[in-house]
């Protein structure tokens, strides 16, 4: 194995660039800033939410927002596409008020 533990940081900040981020084929509908209170919100999240959660966001995009597709009006609070399983996602409570 080439990667050692103790450069876990560099290699996942490796891996990062060499994949182009779901981010970057999204339409500028789904750009919108972020409210303070919303960060606020977000950036209290333990861990063992902001990573499933991320994980999660990022496949939705991938799968129905990428490559500038706009199926959805961008007043849906984004806690309602995983709200129906509260028990896969316990992460959506935590967004709930972040929405």
């Amino acid at each position: 194995d080439a990667v050692h533990v103790s450069q876990v940081s560099a290699a996942i900040e490796c891996l990062e660039d060499a994949i182009s981020t779901p981010l970057e084929s999204l339409s500028s509908r789904y750009r919108q800033p972020l409210p303070q209170d919303a960060k606020a919100s977000l950036s209290i999240l333990a861990a063992s939410h902001a990573v499933p959660m991320l994980q999660e966001w990022r496949r939705f995009i991938r799968e129905y927002l990428a490559d500038f597709k706009q199926p959805y009006p961008e007043e849906i609070r984004l806690s309602e596409f995983w709200s129906h399983d509260p028990e896969q996602f316990p992460w959506v409570d935590a967004i709930v008020n972040a929405d």
